[in-house]
């Protein structure tokens, strides 16, 4: 709420004393998720990866370190992170998906099977069925990739990404008519990680590039 209100500042000085009153996992992710809202995602890695230097047993501190270190572009630090999650909690769903779009992105050849392991734990997720869909329909899936695509749009419709994903997959089948109205629903968003790439299939699509 804070972060929405432009008062992220706020919110961090506020969970800086809390964890400065009761320092526990909660607190310390609490933490570092208001450094990353206040622009400072680097401190919120710090301040994580400080506590675990103590508390190396904490899945839960470790899981987040994984997604800011994601957020920062560190990918194969990531990655690490999530394993570690991984192993100590198989049936970890946010920690087996987000491995699967780090694979993906690094070009890691588990990333299919990751992707399946994430989808086996969370079938009706919109985010796992993202992510197999996605993985699976650029690396010779293409139907049973569409399929999810098409699931995770039905179940949540109001994320960009799932959109441009089907949208682009829609494209290579050359079915553009519903992937430009795809496009310029997913544009409506300011932000989100694959605009620019969004904006140029749009453009390609229409003419405009």
């Amino acid at each position: 709420a804070y972060a929405k209100d432009g008062l992220a500042d706020n919110a961090l000085n506020e969970y800086r004393n809390l964890h400065e009153l009761e320092s526990s996992s909660a607190n310390v992710v609490r933490l570092a998720s208001a450094y990353d809202a206040a622009g400072k995602g680097g401190d919120g890695i710090t301040t994580l990866e400080t506590w675990l230097a103590s508390n190396p047993e904490s899945v839960t501190v470790r899981a987040a370190l994984g997604l800011l270190l994601m957020r920062a572009g560190n990918l194969l630090a990531a990655i690490e992170a999530y394993e570690t999650v991984v192993r100590a909690e198989p049936g970890h769903v946010v920690a087996n998906n987000n491995l699967a779009v780090l694979y993906d992105q690094t070009g890691d050849d588990r990333a299919v099977l990751q992707a399946r392991r994430a989808l086996a734990l969370s079938p009706t997720s919109a985010a796992t069925l993202d992510t197999a869909g996605w993985i699976l329909s650029r690396n010779g899936e293409t139907e049973e990739g569409l399929g999810y695509l098409r699931e995770a749009y039905a179940r949540n419709g109001n994320v960009p990404s799932i959109k441009y994903h089907l949208a682009q997959v829609l494209t290579g089948r050359g079915e553009t008519s519903e992937a430009k109205q795809l496009l310029r629903d997913a544009l409506e968003d300011t932000e989100f990680e694959s605009r620019s790439d969004a904006e140029k299939l749009l453009g390609s699509l229409t003419g405009t590039q």
